[in-house]
């Protein structure tokens, strides 16, 4: 890049106004030539068709592993979708199947904790409670006064 001429250093317009960088020809045309490219590029991406083609669905709609074909996704679209999602199932049911992780050294035992405070008959309930509001049978609230009253009693 080239600079053009800087004014004389004793005006004002010097003190308080950098010069702006000018590109050379060859820095011009190079830069050119990437803007047309990158023009060619966004005409193609759009000149590709916007709805799915017929027949890209194998299976019905809402069946295990069917995938919805949305009018504005290009087929590249509905492969990219529908990658993620198997791979998102994948890695559900491996988080489904998979034992409880414990990393334990050959001879040695896991650590366990002291014995809970709180009497095996007051765990019960609480895990009963508590699955009962998983389960949205009970609201929050209610699940916090219960809570409450059963750590409350003796």
């Amino acid at each position: 890049m080239t600079l053009p001429a800087q004014p004389a250093s004793g005006s004002a317009a010097a003190d308080k106004f950098q010069p702006i960088p000018t590109l050379s020809p060859e820095e011009a045309q190079a830069n050119a030539k990437a803007q047309e490219a990158l023009r060619q590029k966004m005409a193609n991406l759009n000149a590709q068709p916007t709805a799915a083609e017929p027949g890209l669905e194998t299976s019905a709609p809402g069946a295990p592993g069917a995938t919805e074909v949305l009018p504005s996704e290009t087929p590249r679209d509905t492969a990219v979708r529908t990658a993620v999602l198997q791979a998102n199932r994948a890695k559900l049911e491996q988080k489904e199947t998979k034992e409880p992780s414990v990393m334990a050294l050959p001879g040695l035992q896991p650590l366990t904790g002291p014995p809970s405070p709180i009497p095996l008959s007051k765990v019960q309930s609480l895990e009963a409670l508590l699955q009962r509001y998983k389960l949205d049978q009970i609201s929050p609230e209610q699940y916090h006064e219960q809570r409450a009253k059963i750590l409350a009693d003796p």
